[in-house]
């Protein structure tokens, strides 16, 4: 319940600002919950890679959202915004794979820390608890 789970999408290689950048396209323009999984299935799971402002702009089209909607979001200040903000907070928590979890500003930790996603999530609920004890 203390809890709070935020995304940020990892640009530590240029390769993986196209995604990033679409995943906050997808977030300024309020469609996030509805393309989030769906472009992760197109990548990870159809093995289709989205590389490119024109690939993710025919994804997005196939979800309702207008080619000028799109290019509007693609190339706005708050998605760039976002994207430096994206890596800086990578260097400063010092991420280097992912997916990586931060527990209150200052504990990292992943799946290549422990045994698996189960024994991830018992330290990340760990880490929570002390925090709000150590409070």
């Amino acid at each position: 319940d203390n809890i709070v789970f935020r995304r940020v999408p990892a640009t530590m290689s240029a390769a993986w600002i196209p995604q990033a950048q679409a995943f906050y396209t997808a977030q300024v323009l309020g469609v996030l919950d509805k393309v989030h999984k769906p472009i992760f299935d197109e990548i990870q799971i159809k093995r289709h890679f989205l590389n490119s402002e024109q690939d993710f702009e025919q994804f997005f089209e196939g979800y309702g959202v207008s080619r000028k909607d799109f290019e509007n979001a693609w190339d706005s200040f708050a998605v760039h915004t976002r994207l430096k903000q994206s890596k800086v907070l990578a260097e400063r928590y010092r991420v280097l794979g992912v997916p990586t979890m931060i527990v209150a500003g200052k504990y990292s930790t992943g799946p290549q820390d422990v045994s698996g996603w189960p024994q991830l999530l018992q330290v990340v609920n760990f880490l929570a608890d002390k925090e709000l004890k150590d409070k």
